[in-house]
């Protein structure tokens, strides 16, 4: 199991389980991370477009005798209720595959000087119950967040949690590039412990 978590430049979450070959049976392991962080708009009273890049992916891998589930989801929130999000999950898949990925902008309208809370979750668990069984599974989210065109930013600024940035990665990948290298993976996984004749 491997969990990663970046608060700067910008918060991220990538959680993996990786189970199998197992020369023994019933093996079970998860690699969950959950954030939570608040924000806030600083400025004059009235409703800021706001618009929020945000990428996840949730993708697995198993044979015949392993199961695997994923999930990656984020919300915006306002006193506990979502505003708006992604949410992509498995549930528990035997013997298959699964990919599903998201990456766009979408634009909100929010109000000046009250907080908002973001939740990201990345969730990835395997088990492997027969001998000799495998499987793995991967899941990631990054939002990031801007204000829409014609915000001044002389006037209006971002307030997040202590340690959170926001500062946008190098490079972004398209949501196909992250969904090709997600299934490249769990495709490693499995040629790495492909038995040889």
């Amino acid at each position: 199991m491997s969990l990663a978590a970046s608060d700067t430049p910008f918060p991220s979450l990538v959680a993996d389980s990786l189970i199998g070959s197992n020369a023994i049976p019933l093996i079970f392991g998860r690699g969950s991370v959950i954030l939570t962080y608040a924000l806030e708009i600083v400025g004059a009273p009235g409703l800021v477009p706001v618009l929020i890049g945000v990428a996840g992916v949730a993708a697995g891998a198993a044979d015949s005798g392993a199961s695997f589930a994923v999930e990656s989801r984020w919300d915006l929130l306002d006193s506990g209720l979502s505003l708006i999000g992604d949410d992509v999950r498995s549930g528990q898949i035997f013997g298959g595959t699964f990919s599903k990925s998201f990456g766009h902008t979408v634009g909100i309208s929010l109000q000046t000087n009250p907080p908002y809370s973001v939740f990201m979750l990345a969730d990835a668990a395997a088990a492997a119950t027969d001998v000799g069984s495998h499987a793995d599974g991967h899941a990631s989210i990054d939002p990031v967040f801007s204000f829409g065109p014609g915000v001044d930013p002389q006037i209006y600024s971002f307030n997040f949690s202590d340690g959170i940035g926001n500062s946008s990665p190098a490079v972004v990948p398209e949501p196909g590039t992250l969904t090709l290298l997600s299934a490249g993976l769990v495709s490693l996984g499995f040629l790495r412990r492909r038995p040889t004749a």
